[in-house]
C-alpha cells in the first residue's frame, strides 16, 4: 500500500528589484507637449554613472518663442538636494548670463491614484550663489590672469609720483 506524500514545495524565488525609474523619457514628453525640440545631453560615463552638461543638465529643449531651456530631471525626494547642486555650478551661471534659462523638474507620486506629479522650479541668476567668470577658465588661464594683474599692480606703482615731505 502506497502513502500518498504531498509534494515538496519548490522555494519561493526571491523578489525581483525594480530597475529604478528614469524620469527623463516622461520629462522629453513634457517638453515635447508645450512646444519644444529636446534632447538628452546627460552622458554615461561608466556603468552606473552619468555625466550632465554643465555639472547640472540633463536635457536642453529649444523653442522659437521660449528660446533655449535646460532642464535637470530628478525624483521628488531628492529636489533639494539637486537644487543646491545647481545653485553652486559657476557653469549654469554661465549659461544663465549667456541668455539660457534651466530649471528643475522632479517627479514624485502623488494623490490617491498614485500618478507622478511633476514639481516645477525656474533658476534665476539672482539665486546662484557662484559668479559666472574667472571659476570657468582653466589654471593656466587663470595663472595667466593672475600675472598680468600683477604686473599692472607694479606698473602702477612705478609711474606713481613720489610722495612730498612738507
Amino acid at each position: 500500500m502506497m502513502i500518498d506524500q504531498p509534494a515538496p514545495i519548490a522555494p519561493e524565488p526571491a523578489p525581483k528589484r525594480k530597475p529604478p525609474v528614469s524620469h527623463i523619457p516622461r520629462a522629453l514628453a513634457e517638453l515635447k507637449r508645450r512646444g519644444y525640440v529636446a534632447a538628452v545631453v546627460e552622458r554615461r560615463a561608466w556603468l552606473n554613472t552619468t555625466v550632465d552638461l554643465f555639472g547640472c543638465l540633463d536635457i536642453v529643449g529649444v523653442h522659437l518663442g521660449h528660446g533655449i531651456l535646460g532642464v535637470q530631471v530628478t525624483v521628488g525626494g531628492a529636489h533639494a538636494e539637486h537644487l543646491r547642486k545647481m545653485l553652486g555650478e559657476p557653469r549654469l551661471a554661465a549659461w544663465l548670463r549667456a541668455g539660457g534659462r534651466a530649471a528643475l523638474w522632479s517627479y514624485a507620486k502623488r494623490g490617491p491614484l498614485q500618478h507622478y506629479e511633476l514639481r516645477e522650479q525656474v533658476i534665476l541668476i539672482g539665486d546662484m550663489g557662484v559668479e559666472a567668470g574667472p571659476a570657468l577658465d582653466s589654471p593656466r588661464k587663470l595663472a595667466a590672469r593672475e600675472r598680468a594683474q600683477a604686473k599692472r599692480a607694479q606698473t602702477r606703482l612705478r609711474l606713481s609720483p613720489p610722495p612730498t615731505l612738507h
